[in-house]
């Protein structure tokens, strides 16, 4: 079973609860890009944030989804379900929530920190390799350092924006 933070810590609480509104935040600003034709799972944006969250990164599913529960019962103290509170626009957020909190593996944030530390510390491979090769092998290993043993993948216009090349 993996780390679960228990709430009544007011350091940790005050903690998770700003993540949840960060999270809130970047899952309506996803349902306002759905509408005008950019489409991203909103709940899927919403638990992104959330699992680059120091306190939920390593919860399973169930354990991520009490916590956040928690977080929105005290955001909604009056409200029979917080879930259907914050999340009107979903049949059942909270069953959302658990199966879109599966499929995220790479965190909000994650390819940028692996941007950062590919630029200050960069791998060199071995005999002569090109600069642009350097930069492209040094962000790979970066994020596969920063993502463990789950595989990366490599989207060619995010990669090229960060290499400063043509993502052809």
């Amino acid at each position: 079973m993996a780390y679960a933070p228990a709430l009544g810590n007011r350091a940790q609480d005050n903690m998770l609860a700003d993540w949840v509104q960060e999270a809130i935040a970047c899952e309506e600003l996803a349902q306002i890009e759905a509408k005008e034709g950019v489409w991203r799972s909103e709940m899927f944006e919403f638990c992104r944030v959330l699992k680059s969250c120091p306190l939920l990164a390593e919860s399973n599913d169930l354990e991520a989804a009490e916590i956040v529960e928690k977080i929105l019962r005290m955001r909604n103290p009056n409200e029979p379900d917080p879930w259907e509170a914050e999340f009107c626009d979903y049949e059942d957020a909270q069953a959302s929530f658990t199966d879109n909190w599966n499929v995220v593996r790479f965190p909000a944030g994650m390819f940028e920190k692996a941007v950062l530390l590919a630029r200050s510390s960069p791998f060199k491979p071995a005999g002569a390799a090109s600069k642009g090769y350097c930069r492209f092998l040094s962000l790979c290993a970066w994020l596969q350092r920063l993502v463990g043993e789950q595989p990366i993948f490599v989207p060619v216009g995010k990669f090229g924006d960060a290499l400063r090349v043509s993502a052809q």
